[in-house]
């Protein structure tokens, strides 16, 4: 399995996170037909409102007759949106008694509008280069953020990063010193005490027991984290986080009120992780297909799969189809340079040329599991775990939405699972109804015929500020 792969400049990371793949046959049901929205989320304590300190509290917008899609409901009608404030005030169907004025006033003819994305697998460190004699694009938090707004992506969950990098740009932010997509964090990555690769420096947070990982927990959650993460590769050939280990972490994580994120590398860990009570789970196991049991296992414990089709097949994607390469979002994001090393596989460094070999080979078969899972209606995420080889920061959650519909998931239900799903999953109102955060985007074209119209964004909207994209 390959390892994620971090910029060669600082900071370097010290911990692998595994994409897989599966294997299996075409099921007979059908993929059509909405899912209610997964009601365990709601389970949890909403995260408290932020003053993000944009503008004054009464500051007003109204977008006019814009073709609005709410994913919820899955309807798509013209409407008038007005907001005030962070916050949509009201969805008024064109034709209808509304606000006639605001502060600022778009005119949306012939748009659409739809809730802002959201990545629910990243990494704030950057876009790696494919080649050993090229350079990096080194980010960061506070740089990512703003990156990914420009692509339309107006919140992320960070899975793994220097611990006092990402809560210190998460807390500005919320502190209303810092614009830029909204920031939600793990911190550091729980791992075993005998990982070879537990470097400090505030990425893990090492957990040799039971008692140590309850502590771990117990301490972190002063820095109240959005999600914890937790490395659990028990059936790896090298040691990995002791069973007991890993139901203490969760167990005293459920205790604080605390959503947990389970990063696995085999359907052994998957099996384990969700019966202890993993809020989530990340990766998908290339040994075989996803056994019917596990997934009535997520099904009836309501786990949450973080599938990352992306860092399981976009590498390959970019080598057969360089053209995605000329996307003029993904050109106004990424230096022209580094986007040209992924034109060269004959002198793609070691992972690099590992991944371009291994990921042809798996997509179609990530592609049946994912099918699997919507079928059974178990709740699954949009987080292509941005920041690994040809992940691009914003880009490359655009470019996950068309891989779940190109593996056959209704383009309605793509569109909840990356905007309202992954807001209740947070604990947050994202979505396009009076009382919603006003985090919205409007582009050129219909993703319901075309999910790649979400790259050709025409203005995004952040927490009721008009924001110009990368790329018009």
């Amino acid at each position: 399995m390959p390892h994620a792969v971090p910029p060669r400049s600082p900071p370097a990371r010290a911990f692998p996170c595994v994409a897989a793949v599966v294997l299996a046959a075409v099921p007979q049901a059908s993929l059509a037909g909405p899912h209610p929205p997964p009601a365990r989320y709601l389970s949890y304590p909403a995260a408290a409102p932020h003053a993000f300190g944009v503008g004054p509290a009464d500051r007003t917008l109204l977008v006019r007759n814009v073709r609005v899609l709410d994913p919820d409901s899955q309807t798509a009608q013209v409407s008038d949106v007005f907001v005030r404030g962070e916050t949509i005030a009201a969805v008024t169907p064109v034709g209808l008694p509304g606000p006639a004025s605001a502060d600022q006033v778009l005119d949306g003819a012939g748009r659409t509008l739809l809730p802002g994305l959201v990545d629910l697998h990243a990494h704030s460190w950057g876009n790696p280069s494919a080649t050993d004699a090229d350079p990096d694009q080194t980010l960061g938090p506070e740089p990512t953020a703003e990156l990914l707004l420009r692509a339309g992506v107006t919140a992320w969950l960070d899975l793994g990063s220097r611990e006092a990098d990402i809560f210190g740009a998460r807390d500005r932010q919320r502190a209303g010193h810092l614009a830029g997509a909204d920031i939600h964090a793990a911190g550091p990555v729980f791992v075993p005490g005998d990982d070879p690769a537990t470097a400090t420096d505030g990425f893990a947070r090492v957990c040799s027991d039971a008692a140590s990982a309850r502590a771990h927990v117990r301490d972190l959650a002063r820095r109240q984290p959005d999600v914890v993460k937790l490395i659990y590769e028990a059936t790896r050939a090298r040691p990995g986080m002791a069973q007991a280990t890993l139901a203490a972490a969760l167990d005293e994580a459920a205790r604080l009120h605390l959503r947990t994120v389970v990063h696995i590398y085999h359907w052994g860990d998957l099996r384990t992780a969700a019966r202890l009570g993993a809020t989530a789970v990340t990766h998908l196991d290339d040994a075989g297909a996803i056994p019917p049991a596990l997934v009535a296992l997520l099904r009836r414990r309501g786990t949450a799969m973080i599938p990352t089709l992306g860092v399981q097949g976009e590498m390959a994607n970019l080598i057969e189809h360089p053209a995605l390469l000329d996307d003029p979002l993904l050109r106004a994001l990424v230096p022209a340079a580094l986007l040209d090393t992924y034109r060269k596989p004959l002198v793609f460094c070691k992972k690099a040329a590992f991944w371009a070999s291994w990921q042809p080979h798996v997509r179609a078969l990530n592609a049946e599991s994912l099918r699997r899972l919507h079928v059974a209606g178990v709740p699954v995420l949009v987080g292509p775990d941005a920041g690994n080889f040809g992940l691009f920061q914003g880009f490359a959650v655009h470019r996950e939405l068309e891989m779940y519909v190109a593996a056959g998931l209704p383009a309605w239900h793509a569109l909840r699972l990356a905007t309202t799903d992954a807001g209740r999953f947070l604990g947050r109102r994202y979505g396009v109804r009076a009382g919603d955060v006003a985090n919205v985007v409007l582009v050129e074209g219909d993703p319901l015929v075309d999910m790649a119209a979400t790259r050709r964004l025409w203005r995004v909207v952040w927490r009721g500020h008009v924001q110009q994209p990368a790329a018009r």
